[in-house]
């Protein structure tokens, strides 16, 4: 099965009515609908606020080297409980039996044995850089175009939602039957992905050249025969979990009113919410977290994340990711027998504890000559348009630290069409297949330290934030068209301006 994969990004033009809050909680509307090539007025560009120091307002940490860290302003008595999740997000699940009775349940299907090893020091994923790399920090969605259970779509009826690459062993267990059946012996990783790109190249106005990376994906070796000939495949690298919590405590009508799905203001940026379902709510809601924002809670985010990535079940997702055919029942369970699911709720709580409280690392050099000029060119350019600087927080009852804080995570949480070069083809509740959600540029320019490598949109395709505007279509084509018309210092000003955010 050969998949080509294109990507998407977040798309740029200008600021809708009542989208930032800046300098000091004015609200700063810029009603112009700008682009390069016309006459129009370019937009105003606010002069630069203090606070943009502080990304995370009064919980931004000074730490850089790793965004595995609480808080600024957590309290003593709630670092206890960050540094217990953290323990669980950094350590490795085993299989069952085990005497490591709080950490087993591994698989049987899994794709890595931690959280860790995904979002390594607690950044982002990397997909497979060559041929015969595994697939460590990357994973693919599966579905068929037919209608599910609240709005999703259904999974595919051998592999499930998600591509499992690996499965535990069985051939230990005492008292299993010797027939040889290998669904006996171990339960199979469900396949292999191999990755191959294909340059493509042009120029920028001032004749500098450029060149991207277009990711053609083969996925061999099935282990449960072929999936089905509609089957859609999106490719996703683990997002980095830096601030989480202070995107949660954003109140949601200030998420909804930068929609404009309709383009009423005629900017050409129609952002729309996602609407998924909540697993605890048992009701359609706002979704926040995720490539295309199909996340409503943290919680939720965490515990899709425990079953589907490694195969351990909670009181949110208390059924094993394994299809019928897979034949997993004779695999061993961590269950607790009272609770019937294998992470006990109170570690399941201390994790989401843990990413709602991680802060987010304050800014390098924002004064910098060259940033400023970036900055100035970030909103020329209309950025800002999805890219919103800032929020104002709400309030969190179970974590107040998080209360009423002014940050600039430069992201609307609303959903973008970015041009067929980035569409997956796969809706996801409200988000079509060419939608995703804008992410959010703090601490972007950290990923080389906490990471090793430096590879950004959802797949890891491109090796540059530069190549990233690139690739940007649809609703951010007006952008991508205005960085393409910059000289190569000021393209080198706008980079080094996101890289400090």
């Amino acid at each position: 099965m050969k998949v080509i994969q294109k990507l998407k990004c977040q798309r740029v033009s200008v600021f809708q009515k009542n989208r930032h809050a800046l300098l000091d909680g004015v609200k700063l509307f810029m009603l112009i609908s700008w682009s390069p090539l016309s006459s129009q007025a370019a937009p105003v560009i606010p002069p630069f606020n203090p606070a943009e120091l502080q990304p995370g307002g009064a919980t931004t940490t000074a730490v850089k080297s790793s965004l595995l860290n609480p808080l600024a302003n957590l309290s003593l008595v709630r670092q206890e409980q960050f540094y217990i999740g953290r323990s669980f997000y950094r350590s490795p699940w085993v299989q069952a039996p085990s005497i490591t009775t709080d950490r087993d349940g591994l698989g049987p299907l899994f794709n890595m044995r931690s959280c860790v090893a995904c979002h390594a020091n607690g950044g982002r994923g990397l997909p497979p850089l060559s041929d015969g790399v595994a697939m460590n920090s990357m994973l693919f969605r599966l579905s068929i175009p037919e209608p599910g259970e609240h709005g999703a779509l259904k999974p595919e009826p051998l592999y499930g939602d998600q591509l499992q690459a690996l499965g535990i062993s069985l051939t230990y267990n005492k008292g299993m039957a010797e027939s040889g059946s290998r669904a006996q012996q171990r339960i199979l990783g469900e396949a292999q992905v191999h990755v191959t790109y294909t340059p493509q190249s042009g120029h920028y106005a001032d004749g500098s050249s450029w060149e991207l990376l277009s990711p053609d994906y083969r996925i061999t070796a099935l282990s449960y025969g072929a999936m089905r000939e509609d089957v859609l495949l999106s490719p996703r690298v683990a997002q980095q979990q830096v601030g989480l919590g202070l995107l949660a405590a954003i109140p949601e009508r200030d998420i909804v009113q930068g929609a404009d799905s309709e383009d009423v203001n005629q900017d050409g940026i129609s952002g729309r919410p996602n609407w998924v379902w909540d697993v605890q709510q048992q009701k359609i809601v706002l979704g926040r977290f995720g490539h295309k924002a199909n996340q409503p809670t943290i919680l939720q985010q965490s515990a899709a994340a425990f079953r589907g990535d490694l195969g351990i079940t909670n009181r949110l997702f208390p059924e094993e990711n394994c299809m019928p055919d897979q034949h997993c029942e004779a695999a061993p369970s961590g269950a607790d027998p009272k609770t019937g699911v294998e992470i006990p709720d109170k570690f399941l709580t201390a994790v989401d504890f843990f990413v709602k409280a991680l802060g987010v690392p304050t800014r390098r050099k924002p004064q910098d000559a060259q940033v400023q000029q970036g900055r100035n060119l970030f909103y020329q350019s209309g950025c800002p348009a999805c890219h919103t600087p800032s929020f104002t927080t709400g309030d969190d009852a179970d974590l107040p630290e998080l209360n009423q804080q002014t940050i600039w995570p430069y992201t609307d949480l609303l959903l973008h069409d970015m041009g067929a070069g980035l569409a997956d083809q796969r809706p996801d509740f409200a988000a079509t297949g060419q939608e995703w959600r804008t992410p959010p540029l703090w601490a972007i320019g950290l990923m080389k330290r906490t990471t090793g490598a430096v590879r950004y949109l959802h797949d890891g395709r491109a090796r540059s934030i530069a190549e990233a505007i690139l690739w940007h279509g649809g609703e951010g084509k007006t952008a991508r068209t205005a960085f393409m018309q910059l000289s190569a210092d000021e393209r080198e000003a706008l980079v080094a301006f996101v890289k400090d955010l």
